[in-house]
């Protein structure tokens, strides 16, 4: 019983201290991460505008930003400043992009090529290239990302532990 407890409030905590999910936005996309591809599928998502603007994209002149695990398959990157937090960030490898939501923004996270693939035989290619953006999402556009139902449920079930386990103990 005592694991059973340590369990149930080792979850309450972690649940209460998670920062937030990244989830991808559609899966791959076949176009360059330029701006008004990344604005549209935003849009697309959202149904309403982002203000959106590139903060550092990773082969032109990193000096925002620091990466690890170029060239390769997955590495980590960071906000060389850490007032600014990326709300968005594409990943480019082979033909296409795959796009990411960080909610909240985030100023450091992982990214990998997973989910890409080159021409038909469906090899994951290795990295092009990273675009941060910042920006928001629209007023009353629609966000399925927000993790707070998981989070409740999660404490819950901790909170469930611990009753369990004082009722076995008494």
């Amino acid at each position: 019983m005592r694991s059973l407890f340590s369990t149930g409030l080792l979850l309450g905590l972690l649940t209460l201290g998670a920062q937030g999910a990244v989830t991808q936005i559609g899966g791959e996309h076949a176009d360059n991460d330029d701006l008004a591809s990344v604005q549209a599928i935003l849009t697309a998502h959202f149904g309403a505008p982002v203000d959106l603007q590139l903060y550092d994209k990773s082969d032109s002149a990193p000096d925002l930003t620091t990466i690890t695990g170029i060239p390769g398959k997955s590495g980590k990157w960071d906000v060389n400043d850490d007032t600014v937090f990326i709300t968005y960030l594409t990943v480019k490898g082979g033909n296409g992009f795959t796009l990411y939501h960080y909610s909240p923004s985030a100023n450091s996270g992982d990214w990998s090529t997973v989910g890409l693939t080159v021409g038909r035989n469906g090899n994951q290619p290795d990295v092009s290239h990273l675009s941060f953006w910042t920006g928001t999402q629209p007023e009353g556009g629609d966000d399925p990302l927000v993790p707070e139902p998981m989070t409740m449920g999660l404490l819950g079930s901790g909170l469930a532990a611990m009753a369990v386990a004082r009722k076995f103990r008494n």
